[in-house]
């Protein structure tokens, strides 16, 4: 049975809004680290006044949002940090000799040796695209009334419902078709298209690049069978398929490999993104960097990663009060470790972000004797940035507008269970 669109709307919306899309070893965690992030939140319950926290979407949209953007930075952290205590920067680092065409990531561990290869690109993954029929601008022929269609993504029935009206013309039932497509967020996009005659038509493409294993289509749109009326689809041509999905086809040294998406895993140890195809004259190298040379690419990498993670609470407009609160706290972070950072080559900048000059960095390197000494300053800036990321992903509330009802009993606290989602972020109407 399809599922009706409006029923999987807010699952959809936080799903491609806020929900990342990089899933890293800092998103896994251990039956006692589950257990000391719940004793966490319920010890922030226990301690704090009782709030009155505004339930409207802007403070639900900054709250899921500064959460996503800690647990991303928490991820960040965690490919830095390598095995064992005095292992931090040491990680290994993959290489690509061409970024344009082919990226890589390293994922194993440090005991790792990894091999290099060559890598060849012949085919990238390409996403199905359906093409409708070119219609002139004029009042539709089809009859007034509502109308349903079914669109089967993998193993996924969405059901889209809508209404045409007495003077509705072809174009403006396009375009609302194709905005009541996007507007799901179901791994469809969908656009009105032109040709040289003024005509037009509904595109529509897979969002994503993947394919599933044993099918030759990602998505199939069918009139509903429960629909008052039928014939949408036919008219508008939707269900039209102008060019197939394909699979990534790439050799690696002289065995050649498809894959149902240009995002794979290699030998356990490699993430490889496919962007362009290569020349078989002109093979890709794939292996790790020096010791030295990862070094510096870590402390590159946690620059990028703070920078990053201010621009993220800082990139809306809405709820600006609770951003500018964020805004400080982070670059409070990078302002007590000013005067260390800039001993290995690292400057704060007035807007707050930071600086790596690797040039005094490298020259630092040649002249020390001891790597791990060295990266002390970079070592307790990642591990404070952890607590705050930390504390940001236990208490998103804490940097939104909540005014205090009153303080606890001193003495006579307890854990409030009903209060706990709180403290998650996750205060919304029927989510607890």
């Amino acid at each position: 049975m399809a599922n009706n669109i409006t029923s999987n709307g807010i699952y959809n919306h936080f799903l491609t809004s806020y929900a990342s899309k990089d899933i890293t070893k800092a998103d896994s965690h251990k039956k006692d680290e589950l257990k000391d992030i719940y004793k966490s939140i319920v010890r922030i319950n226990k301690d704090s006044p009782l709030y009155l926290l505004k339930q409207d979407s802007v403070n639900e949209e900054t709250a899921i949002a500064f959460k996503e953007s800690a647990r991303k930075l928490q991820g960040d952290l965690a490919m830095l940090k390598g095995e064992g205590e005095s292992s931090d920067f040491s990680n290994k680092v993959a290489f690509s000799s061409n970024n344009d065409a082919v990226s890589a990531t390293y994922i194993g561990s440090a005991a790792d040796n990894p091999p290099s290869f060559d890598i060849s690109v012949e085919r990238l993954a390409q996403n199905q695209v359906n093409t409708g029929n070119f219609l002139p601008n004029t009042k539709t022929s089809l009859e007034e009334g509502s109308y349903f269609f079914d669109a089967r993504i993998g193993e996924q029935n969405f059901e889209f419902q809508f209404s045409i009206g007495e003077n509705d013309t072809n174009l403006e039932l396009q375009q609302r078709i194709s905005k009541l497509i996007n507007k799901a967020g179901v791994a469809l996009e969908a656009e009105v298209i032109s040709n040289d005659n003024g005509e037009n038509a509904i595109e529509i493409k897979a969002s994503t690049n993947t394919l599933q294993q044993g099918q030759n289509k990602q998505f199939d749109i069918r009139d509903a069978l429960n629909s008052p009326r039928h014939g949408i689809v036919p008219y508008f041509g939707i269900d039209k398929t102008t060019k197939e999905a394909e699979t990534a086809q790439f050799t690696i040294g002289e065995d050649t490999h498809t894959s149902l998406s240009n995002h794979f895993t290699v030998a356990s140890v490699y993430e490889l993104e496919l962007k362009d195809t290569t020349t078989d004259s002109e093979p890709i190298h794939i292996g790790v960097k020096s010791d030295n040379e990862a070094l510096v690419e870590n402390v590159k990498n946690l620059v990028s990663s703070y920078n990053n993670f201010l621009d993220s609470i800082s990139r809306s407009s809405d709820n600006i009060q609770a951003r500018s609160k964020m805004q400080a706290s982070v670059k409070a972070v990078a302002s007590q470790h000013k005067t260390s950072l800039e001993s290995i080559g690292i400057s704060q900048l007035e807007s707050g972000h930071i600086e790596l000059n690797e040039e005094s960095l490298r020259k630092l390197q040649q002249d020390s004797d001891d790597s791990t000494t060295l990266m002390n300053p970079a070592k307790e800036f990642a591990e404070n940035l952890k607590d705050i990321s930390k504390e940001i992903m236990l208490d998103p509330m804490k940097f939104t507008q909540r005014p205090i009802v009153n303080y606890k009993n001193p003495g006579h606290e307890y854990a409030n269970p009903y209060v706990t989602s709180e403290y998650s972020g996750m205060m919304f109407n029927n989510y607890c």
